[in-house]
């Protein structure tokens, strides 16, 4: 996947993502869907407080599986899935402390 536009910080990815789960839990029609949601929101905060925010084989495996679960789940899942496909695939520039 190439990708033409600069990279974004870790830090904005993340609160783009988060305010985009709040939208679709605002929006969610049944119990699935909100289950696929905060399936994603511990994800984060595996990712976060387990793993220092570093992509492991594991964790990427996890995605994937929340994003197949979020693309037949959600009816407008593009922005989300957007935006999870650029964490996976790595193309973020990392600014958060874990990092640094």
């Amino acid at each position: 996947m190439q990708y033409t536009q600069p990279k974004l910080k870790l830090s904005i990815l993340i609160q783009a993502t988060a305010k985009e789960v709040r939208e679709q839990l605002s929006r969610a029609i049944d119990e699935t869907t909100e289950i696929v949601l905060y399936g994603l929101v511990y994800w984060f905060r595996i990712w976060d407080h387990e793993y220092n925010l570093y992509p492991t084989k594991y964790l990427l495996l996890w995605l994937d599986f929340l994003m197949k679960d979020i693309e037949s789940n959600l009816i407008d899942s593009k922005p989300l899935l957007h935006l999870l496909k650029l964490i996976r695939t790595g193309y973020y520039e990392p600014d958060i402390e874990h990092f640094n």
